[in-house]
């Protein structure tokens, strides 16, 4: 991505004020995710999530977080990361999560320049939970949705240089198909 904008990886990272910027494509696998994040801005902005991949036999109980955030920066943030779950059973109180860094100001940062600009978000990574047979606790169908996040990260004026959202992909054992998410949990998403 340009100097400022927010990085890309399951959809776009949010544009600057600076016309010159440019905003990388999203890219990767939405049904195996397996690519990190795009990094913001340069020089320095924030870092692209990682990227988790667990394959389990039998049960995955989540009662922490899984994360493979992108980090937030004054000059544009990470995008988020991929996860990728193959379980047969999942089940916990716990999250998951690949959103993107926010593009944010801070006071101990000597800008100068620098926060004459909006930064741009990052936007979410990809998120995928493959062949299970059961989802229970926060991971079952009905509640997956909103423990599972992929979101974009907020620009600094929280408008059209916020990071659009990335995608939750879940598929149940023997389906041939599955269930996509996009849902960028409150933050709202560029047009384009």
């Amino acid at each position: 991505s340009g100097a400022w904008s927010g990085g890309s990886h399951g959809g776009r990272g949010g544009t600057t004020t600076d016309s010159l910027d440019t905003v990388a494509e999203p890219y990767g696998n939405l049904y195996y995710p397996a690519t990190s994040g795009g990094g913001a801005g340069t020089p320095a902005g924030g870092a692209g999530g990682g990227v988790v991949i667990l394959e389990i036999a039998n049960t995955l109980t989540v009662h922490g977080e899984i994360s493979a955030d992108g980090a937030s920066h004054i000059q544009g943030g990470g995008a988020g990361g991929s996860v990728r779950i193959v379980a047969a059973h999942m089940a916990g109180t716990g999250s998951i999560s690949a959103n993107g860094g926010a593009g944010t100001t801070s006071n101990s940062y000597n800008c100068g320049y620098e926060c004459s600009k909006w930064t741009g978000g990052g936007s979410g990574g990809r998120i995928a939970v493959l062949d299970t047979l059961t989802l229970s606790g926060n991971f079952a169908l009905e509640a997956i949705g909103a423990n599972a996040q992929a979101r974009g990260g907020s620009g600094m004026t929280n408008g059209t240089d916020n990071g659009a959202a990335g995608t939750l992909f879940v598929r149940e054992a023997g389906e041939s198909f599955g269930d996509l998410v996009v849902h960028n949990h409150g933050i709202s998403s560029p047009s384009g």
